[in-house]
């Protein structure tokens, strides 16, 4: 007599799907979280800082003017980072290019920021009825390499409480002897 297969019927494990679902929840959560920082991480959090502050404000359209006007001759590449209240410019020059050349270009840049942004409105405090309305920041850095010999880093600073810019060669250290020390105080091991 053959044996009589039946069809047993199995069950769905609905205790393992359960399962599946309550751990997905909460990696979904977990995902969902962390694409949001990520997304919103290049943009800065200034909540209500600047309320009442920079006035008159930097639109989109000045800095894209702004990034068209800056062409010199001798660079490699020219980038202008606009976040939060500071404009920052940063100018690669050709590698051989020396100090004069780099100071020219600094100068050039500053005049042309002054042409499409004047520094005595967007880059200086001002008062208006008797409150003091805080306003951008601007740093310049034009520079030739960044590692190696000959290296030469220019930096134009102008923070809307300064009357004039400050110029800084940070390339060339202000006291060669602290330099020389710190750079070489782990040789004599």
């Amino acid at each position: 007599m053959p044996k009589e297969q039946t069809a047993v019927k199995k069950k769905p494990h609905f205790v393992l799907g359960l399962v599946i679902i309550v751990l997905l929840i909460p990696l979904m959560i977990v995902a969902a979280v962390l694409l949001s920082t990520l997304e919103d991480s290049s943009k800065p959090v200034i909540g209500h800082r600047y309320q009442n502050e920079l006035d008159p404000a930097i639109t989109d359209e000045q800095i894209a003017q702004l990034k068209e006007s800056l062409v010199f001759e001798g660079t490699d590449n020219v980038q202008v980072n606009f976040k939060s209240a500071r404009v920052a410019i940063l100018i690669d020059v050709n590698d051989t290019m020396g100090s004069d050349g780099i100071n020219k270009i600094l100068s050039q840049a500053y005049d042309k920021v002054n042409a499409v942004l004047p520094i005595e409105t967007y880059f200086t405090n001002h008062t208006v009825n008797d409150t003091n309305v805080k306003m951008y920041d601007l740093q310049i850095d034009v520079y030739n390499v960044i590692e190696g010999d000959n290296q030469i880093h220019v930096i134009l600073n102008k923070t809307g409480a300064q009357e004039k810019p400050l110029t800084q060669i940070v390339s060339t250290p202000k006291n060669p002897e602290v330099s020389e020390s710190v750079q070489n105080q782990n040789k004599g091991e």
